[in-house]
């Protein structure tokens, strides 16, 4: 949840021996579950080796990364402040003396507080300090004590036996194994050969009362008294010095040290300890201050008061701030700044005012009341001062009027120097004036302009390059505001003129207020909308205007460029950076340590490449290279996760879901405790090159994670576009449901190769089932050839030819004999197939019947009859399937009749799969023929058996239907055979 925490943005800077620095209070708000931590009592912070600051009110410790606090668990009332022992926080709740782990935020008890007995004395941990051996000093009621982690020992030193109070006692160590002990009770010393507490040899120091005391290994001892003294002690000779109390005598209750200076604070104030004075830089107003300390990596001073913690930020190292030594009621806007020296700078005030400052000395130069001055010069290393009524030039600690002849009246915007012995006089609205140096005599007038060039037009300024190139800029109503002077022809020439300047939009507008010069001897030229960079032929290269980028103002003044080729510029709404690496502008305001945000007027490029912009009272310089480096500490941490809403206890990178979690929350933090409005995050798969924006908000869910592992880095971005080049990884393994798990992917994969191989083996057994199916088709296919060829039919035919031959009835004979072979053939060349033509079968079949109808002398006739719907043609069916029943109606049926016998073959389709063959006789019938068997046993056929096996096998739908026929008195008239057969997968 967010820390809501009341903000005093300090900026402050040193100068000399006093400090300067201005203060910005951001509203607060009452105490209410949802911020994280309490807004009244805060105890103490601390800041850990982690970067997360520890926080410490009456109701537990919070851990504040920034963005969120987080209380820590278990602890109870917290009854003394904090102190960071490596990577330990030592604090004291009701329950004893504990240590929190910062690394994992785990809380040990060290020694427990005993309510249960009648000594007071073990109660309590206040004042915790621990020694160069690890000793965890503290007090309670009559006793110091120290607590000795490597022995498990506690001893006790008494102090006052008649104290019935908690007091503080500052706890020191100025030399190794000597303890010192500042408290109400005056200055104890410990010395561990001794182990005893012992008065300071100095009587008046051992009966002082003292409300804290400071030691650093640079520096001497500080103690303050409760009476508001301040004494320095050398710890090495004990040598005392009083110091000069704090103004309006408050008592000092802390001191602190940054950055080699020393610092004290009371209740109310926190100063600066200078050699002489005391700096005010902090007043809590109605808050009462109870601990300060100072993050030493991020600068910031952490207050802890009775109305909340207060933050006090650095001003940006690149920005120094100097202020005219003026009393507090006057103000006095900068106009004009010049460098005369790398240590020196003139500046011009708007009341009239020229003051130097050299070093840290400021000396008021030149005042006129009631006089209008517009510009300061260095012309030939001499300043000079264009004022309304003449032009005064520095010398001998004054300023004096040049006798300038027949100068115009006018507002003068500068003078150039253009040769070592000219210069050009420049005015706001008419022509240049060329003037002789030193002895300012009017010269010729060569410009070619028309009057109207000059009158028109209102100049802003003008430069010369390194080439000699003279530069106009202005606001031209009718032209582009940009000016290039032609030296033989003495003429101005708007640049929007030359032909590769043809697009108009590259313009920023028609007026341009400031002109500067980069390194690479490009010009820079402000304006209202933006600002154009031109090339030293005039050639328009870039536009940055505020249509394109996110200029805080449209009006703006001066403008410069560093070494890098970023392009600096002032306006009325703070500074502007163009980062011409990123084509990005940038700001500074307020917030980011810019003592104030309308800054049009003085604008000037030092010698060292730094800039020195006016203010109200002052100056700012600013640092190019130091103003754009990052804040951000290069730190990355998460703060906490939830998993499905719930807080996780434990915070690691590498995160693990089980199967039935899929809601992730990652908070984290970069921990430089910058204003959020200044930080952004972004992240990004692994595999990916696309950062995704977070915005401003410190955090990352993901919902609805299908199961897998994703590989994530988070990265932090500043508002001058700096990335910070630690990047936080997150490791995220989601488990998928069992349906989705390795091992349910293992088993189906274990159920797939045995539904396989059971598969396999089935198609094995099929294989071999079939095989011996084919095999059996063959066999009957055999058994149907040699039905078909059987030796009787062969005797038969070959009596019957012979017949032919005795009675000299050769046609016959050649006849039947040529029908005999023609059937043969067709039966051995159907016999390789196992479909055939109903054409083919019915052709083979008229073949039998012919040589069975001469054998028999024609005792029969026959009809093969095909319905119209049947196409013989495309039809396919088994080969030899109709003659077994052919042959059985004619030797079982025809063969015995008295009379005329007849065969008739009918052949239709009843449905479109299906195709049924009839083969009627009207023979003496089965009943008749089954008498008859036993005087014919000379021919036994095994066709229609065999073929029924042969329709079976091939379809088990295939089948056969046997018809008796008889008349109405119940008289056989022959026999009926029905064929079906499928045809559906080969017709």
């Amino acid at each position: 949840m967010d820390l809501s925490i009341k903000k005093c943005q300090v900026l402050f800077l040193w100068m000399g021996h006093f400090l300067m620095f201005s203060q910005q209070y951001l509203p607060s708000e009452g105490s209410s579950p949802t911020l994280g931590i309490p807004l009244s009592n805060i105890i103490n912070s601390v800041s850990a080796p982690s970067g997360y600051l520890y926080v410490a009110d009456r109701k537990g410790i919070f851990k504040y990364d920034g963005y969120r606090a987080i209380k820590l668990q278990p602890q109870k009332q917290v009854w003394s402040s904090l102190l960071v022992d490596g990577d330990y926080i030592l604090f004291q709740d009701i329950e004893g003396l504990k240590k929190i782990n910062t690394v994992n935020d785990n809380i040990e008890l060290i020694l427990k507080n005993e309510f249960t007995d009648e000594n007071p004395n073990n109660d309590h941990f206040d004042n915790i300090f621990v020694d160069s051996k690890g000793r965890i000093w503290s007090t309670d009621f009559n006793y110091v004590k120290y607590y000795s982690p490597k022995d498990n020992k506690l001893a006790t030193l008494l102090i006052n036996s008649e104290s019935k109070n908690l007091s503080k006692f500052s706890i020191f160590e100025p030399i190794q194994n000597e303890i010192w002990i500042a408290s109400e009770y005056g200055l104890c010393i410990w010395k561990e050969e001794i182990n005893k507490l012992q008065r300071h040899s100095n009587e008046a120091l051992s009966k002082l009362k003292f409300s804290s005391a400071y030691f650093s290994k640079s520096s001497n001892i500080l103690l303050a008294t409760e009476d508001g003294k301040i004494i320095e002690i050398s710890p090495n000779d004990s040598k005392i010095q009083y110091r000069k109390a704090l103004p309006d005598n408050e008592v000092p209750i802390g001191f602190l040290s940054y950055n080699n200076n020393v610092f004290i604070y009371t209740h109310k104030k926190i100063f600066l300890i200078g050699k002489e004075s005391y700096v005010e830089i902090f007043d809590s107003g109605k808050s009462n201050i109870f601990n300060v300390h100072i993050d030493i990596t991020t600068n910031i001073f952490w207050i802890s008061t009775d109305k909340g913690l207060l933050e006090l930020s650095p001003r940006n190292p690149g920005i120094e701030i100097l202020e005219l030594p003026l009393p507090d009621s006057e103000e006095k806007n900068i106009i004009s700044v010049v460098e005369e020296l790398p240590d020196k700078l003139w500046i011009l005030t708007d009341d009239g005012e020229v003051w130097s400052l050299e070093g840290d000395i400021w000396k008021l130069r030149f005042r006129k009341n009631g006089l209008k001055c517009y510009v300061l010069n260095l012309v030939n290393d001499k300043i000079v001062l264009s004022t309304q009524d003449g032009i005064h030039i520095f010398s001998d600690n004054g300023f004096q009027e040049i006798p300038f002849k027949n100068i115009s009246p006018g507002e003068v915007i500068k003078i150039l120097e253009v040769a070592p012995q000219e210069i050009w006089v420049v005015f706001a609205h008419q022509k240049i004036q060329r003037y002789s140096w030193p002895d300012m005599d009017l010269l010729p007038d060569r410009f070619t302009n028309p009057e109207t060039f000059w009158k028109n037009n209102q100049w802003n300024d003008i430069l010369m390059d390194r080439e000699g190139m003279i530069w106009l800029a202005g606001w031209m109503p009718k032209g582009f505001g940009i000016n290039r002077y032609d030296p033989v022809k003495h003429y101005f020439t708007d640049i929007s003129h030359y032909g590769f300047n043809n697009s108009k939009s590259d313009f920023v507008g028609d007026y341009y207020n400031r002109i500067s010069l980069t390194d690479s001897s490009n010009l820079l030229f402000s304006a209202y909308g933006g600002f154009n960079e031109v090339d030293e032929n005039g050639r328009v290269l870039k536009k940055v205007d505020i249509n394109q980028y996110p200029i805080s103002d449209s009006h703006l003044e001066g403008i410069s460029s560093d070494k890098k080729g970023n392009v600096f510029f002032a306006t009325a709404s703070g500074l502007n950076v163009y980062r011409r690496d990123l084509d990005k502008v940038v700001q500074f305001q307020n917030v980011d340590g810019i003592p104030e945000e309308t800054l049009l007027n003085a604008f000037t490029t030092l010698k060292d490449g730094k800039f020195a912009i006016g203010i109200s009272n002052g100056i700012v310089i600013i640092d190019p290279d130091k103003i754009l480096a990052t804040q951000l500490q290069n730190r990355f941490a998460i703060s906490e996760i939830k998993i499905d809403g719930i807080l996780q206890s434990e915070i690691k990178s590498d995160i693990e879901l089980s199967k039935d979690q899929t809601d992730l929350t990652v908070y984290f933090s970069n921990l430089s405790f910058l204003d959020p409005s200044k930080v952004r995050y972004q992240y990004r798969f692994i595999d990916s090159n696309n950062w995704i924006d977070l915005g401003h908000n410190p955090e990352l869910s993901i919902n609805h994670i299908s199961p897998g592992i994703y590989h994530i880095q988070v990265r932090s971005e500043d508002n001058l576009f700096n990335i910070q080049k630690k990047i936080l990884s997150l490791s995220i393994l989601a488990n998928p449901p069992f349906f989705k798990s390795n091992l349910f992917y293992f088993l189906l994969l274990l159920l797939i190769i045995i539904v396989v191989v059971l598969i396999q083996k089935y198609l094995t057994a099929r294989k071999h089932k079939d095989a011996a199916y084919q095999q059996k088709i063959k066999e009957t296919e055999m058994q149907m050839l040699r039905s078909q060829m059987n030796p009787h039919f062969m005797f038969n035919t070959l009596n019957s030819i012979n017949s032919y031959i005795i009675q000299n009835k050769t046609e016959d004979a050649s006849a039947y004999l040529t029908t005999f072979s023609k059937l043969m053939r067709s039966i051995l060349q159907n016999s390789k197939e196992q479909w055939i033509t109903l054409d083919n079968e019915l052709e083979t079949l008229r073949l039998y019947i012919d040589l069975e109808s001469a054998r028999l002398e024609h005792s029969f006739s026959y009809e093969i009859k095909v319905e119209e719907e049947v196409d013989p043609n495309s039809i396919q069916v088994p080969p030899l399937i109709i003659q077994p029943f052919v042959e059985n109606a004619i030797w079982h049926g025809l063969r015995n009749k008295r009379g005329k016998g007849n065969l008739k073959i009918s052949v239709w389709k009843p449905s479109e799969n299906e195709l049924q063959i009839s083969i009627e006789d009207n023979g003496v019938g089965r009943e008749r023929s089954t008498q008859l068997k036993t005087n014919q046993v000379s021919h036994k056929s095994f066709g229609m058996e065999i073929t029924l096996d042969r329709l079976k096998m091939l379809d088990s739908d295939n089948n056969i239907v046997i018809e008796d026929l008889y008349d109405s008195d119940k008289n056989p008239l022959g026999t009926k055979i029905i064929l079906t057969i499928k045809i559906s997968d080969h017709d």
